[in-house]
């Protein structure tokens, strides 16, 4: 059996089962028992689910350095400009706690540290994609 096969199967069993459980959750009545078993069922699917791909890409990446280590010097610059930037998103990001008009501390300031970091981290992805993209285009246009 070939690969693509094998894979087409993985994905199909995969779109199944996710389909079952939108179903399960699509039905279940609000507030209700079976919808929070519904809901804890599908995100322990989507965790495991993402656990998995994490280590075939992770596996995949090892084996990848190992078939070509002249990449591995490219692979860790790439990493360390991400790092980089991932530092720089940290250093920006506002750690003020989150309050309601209550006065009510909706979260405290190490996770809107987290928080802030990520929407910053997304927008300097963001913004050097959107710059690569005007470069690119203009460059094409010139040609």
């Amino acid at each position: 059996m070939k690969l693509s096969r094998i894979l087409q199967i993985i994905a199909l069993v995969i779109a199944l089962i996710a389909i079952y459980f939108f179903v399960k959750v699509a039905t279940a009545e609000e507030g209700s028992e079976k919808l929070a078993s519904a809901v804890s069922g599908s995100i322990g699917f989507t965790k495991w689910l993402l656990i998995g791909v994490g280590l075939l890409v992770a596996a995949f990446m090892v084996l990848d350095v190992v078939k070509h280590p002249k990449n591995l010097k490219k692979t860790l610059i790439g990493l360390g400009i991400f790092l980089l930037l991932f530092l720089l998103a940290y250093m920006i990001s506002d750690d003020g706690a989150v309050e309601t008009s209550n006065g009510v501390v909706e979260a405290g300031s190490s996770l809107s540290k987290r928080v802030s970091t990520g929407i910053n981290f997304s927008m300097i992805l963001g913004a050097i994609a959107f710059f690569g993209f005007i470069f690119d285009s203009v460059k094409s246009l010139l040609k």
